[in-house]
């Protein structure tokens, strides 16, 4: 999973101590470092042609944007602190997810890849059986008026 901090063209977090509280890249409280996002789940794989819903959350609530950056028509929905992605026909067998969150100066990136697989069907639908199958064993029979003892089949 690749990571990138900073915005083009942008200066970086300033370092060192700062007069008066933070005004950008405020963690939440018991948080610490600057502000995150990250996606889940974190390494996505699903059966080709299949939905996939994808979650991006943020460390602080102090965001301006926060966003998807993908190749796909973006569909989802947003609350406080995340933004989903729903992708409701996967036809990629791999594509690359980005999500961003815009904190003042400072632009964290989480990046992620979706990988597809398709089922192995086997012979499924050429009439092959997937595997050959015996016929169960016949029940004992026995002679008309024979009794088995009670231990054996078929008594």
């Amino acid at each position: 999973r690749a990571r990138q901090r900073g915005k083009p063209g942008m200066p970086g977090p300033r370092l060192g101590p700062q007069p008066g509280p933070p005004v950008t890249g405020c963690p939440l409280p018991g948080h610490p470092g600057p502000c995150r996002v990250s996606i889940y789940p974190e390494e996505p794989t699903v059966e080709f042609g299949s939905s996939l819903l994808l979650n991006c959350t943020s460390s602080c609530r102090n965001y301006s944007q926060l966003s998807w950056e993908v190749s796909i028509t973006k569909t989802g929905t947003q609350g406080p602190g995340w933004v989903s992605l729903s992708i409701p026909n996967v036809t990629s067998w791999r594509l690359e997810l980005q999500c961003f969150g815009d904190f003042g100066q400072w632009r964290d990136i989480a990046i992620t890849t979706l990988h597809a697989y398709r089922k192995d069907r086997g012979m499924a639908g050429t009439g092959v059986p997937a595997r050959s199958r015996s016929p169960p064993p016949p029940p004992c029979l026995f002679p008309t008026g024979f009794s088995p003892p009670p231990n054996l089949p078929g008594g």
